[in-house]
């Protein structure tokens, strides 16, 4: 990808735990990436929205590694089961400070606030550390044992998927499907 882009800058958005494989990336492989952001001058936008929700309980962040070149992005929606109740922020290196005053300008003219519910809800989390990691890694465990069991349940009915180690997804691949679609002409995943 980065040979096909010509711009002097590029942003590469970055999953981790993927959305909606809930594949994880191990601190070798985001070190492995390193040397090709740095090399092409990307900057990465990674949503860690699923961070907290690794089964391993080891979540490793492309911001702790490659701190100069990435803007880190999470929230509450997720790993503290606030569904629907939107309340996410970016961390912007010190490096990428007038990018950020540009975002936060431009955003300012689009965004208003949070819900008051929400926003009572993160000081009470954020107040609060270990009732909050407690929660998490109860969460954790609970998300762990439902994806296993889906897992097992799937591979008893011959059905390949993606085994997830973060997040509430189990990617599952449709290819057996393809002869059936095929008769009732349905062939790509267009309307």
């Amino acid at each position: 990808a980065t040979q096909k882009c010509t711009k002097k800058n590029k942003l590469l958005i970055f999953c981790n735990p993927d959305n909606p494989t809930g594949a994880t990336y191990s601190r070798d492989d985001l070190q492995a990436l390193i040397p090709v952001i740095r090399e092409h001058n990307i900057v990465v936008l990674s949503d860690e929205i699923y961070g907290f929700l690794e089964y391993s309980g080891e979540h490793h962040s492309l911001a702790e590694l490659c701190p100069d070149r990435t803007i880190f992005s999470s929230g509450l929606s997720k790993w503290a089961s606030s569904g629907g109740w939107r309340l996410g922020f970016h961390v912007f290196p010190n490096e990428l400070s007038e990018l950020c005053a540009g975002l936060t300008h431009a955003a300012s003219h689009t965004y208003t606030s949070a819900s008051a519910p929400i926003q009572y809800a993160a000081a009470e989390i954020y107040e609060n550390v270990a009732v909050s990691v407690e929660y998490n890694r109860h969460s954790i465990r609970i998300l762990g044992a439902v994806a296993s069991f889906v897992c097992d349940e799937l591979s008893r009915c011959n059905v390949r998927y993606i085994p997830p180690s973060g997040g509430f997804f189990v990617y599952i691949d449709l290819e057996m499907m393809r002869p059936r679609l095929a008769t009732m002409g349905i062939t790509t995943g267009e309307a």
